[in-house]
């Protein structure tokens, strides 16, 4: 099993980051797969064998539909080949206990993404007093927020450090760039670059991947 990194490409959408998993991570999404937080179930279109949508809203698409930070996955230990989990423990009070159900369910892998709240893009707004979205106090009380304002650097070695503790392996982390549009992109890059003092990945990561493996 490998990560096919020549396939990686730069997205904003939930569809198209459901293509991403299905190209990069190809070789992980085989035997039964669970998607947590599935939204559309997008990532179905990719995966040839099992797939199990999980969200905590009901739809036409969804197979499970669970809180996860008031119910436990109704799925038994080390029933499934691949976990998928993008962008959904950010949002959850209970990231620990969540993170190891995830484990719990997987007997083989886990892929997992978290947003990056320290790139620059984001760290710009809050200096200039702009809002962020799922963050600050607007208006209307919002449907949804994040839980959790995660760096890259600390989320990484907060996956590291619980696959140790619960006998996994790390087979990839990632740090997913953001992107930069046209001429005006590059020259902000290139002045986050100059004045990074040596954290330009921190700044310019837009979110960060990781691929556990559970050890056998």
């Amino acid at each position: 099993m490998k990560v096919d990194k020549s396939k990686r490409f730069q997205f904003s959408e939930r569809s198209e980051r459901a293509r991403y998993i299905g190209l990069v991570y190809k070789d992980f999404l085989k035997g039964k797969v669970v998607d947590v937080g599935s939204s559309g179930s997008d990532l179905r279109n990719y995966v040839k064998d099992e797939y199990i949508g999980l969200d905590i809203l009901e739809g036409p698409e969804i197979d499970l539909t669970v809180d996860l930070e008031k119910q436990s996955i109704p799925l038994e230990d080390n029933s499934v080949d691949c976990v998928v989990c993008t962008d959904v423990l950010e949002h959850v009070e209970n990231l620990h206990e969540v993170f190891a159900e995830l484990l719990r369910i997987s007997s083989d892998y886990l892929i997992i993404s978290v947003p990056n709240c320290f790139n620059y893009e984001i760290l710009f707004r809050i200096y200039f007093g702009k809002g962020i979205k799922f963050y600050g106090l607007p208006d209307d009380r919002p449907d949804d927020r994040h839980k959790w304002f995660l760096s890259h650097n600390q989320s990484v070695n907060f996956f590291k450090n619980h696959a140790d503790k619960y006998d996994y392996s790390v087979v990839d982390s990632y740090g997913h760039p953001l992107r930069y549009r046209g001429l005006k992109g590059y020259f902000i890059l290139m002045f986050v670059w100059l004045f990074s003092f040596g954290r330009y990945k921190e700044l310019s990561t837009m979110s960060s991947w990781v691929v556990l493996k559970k050890n056998k």
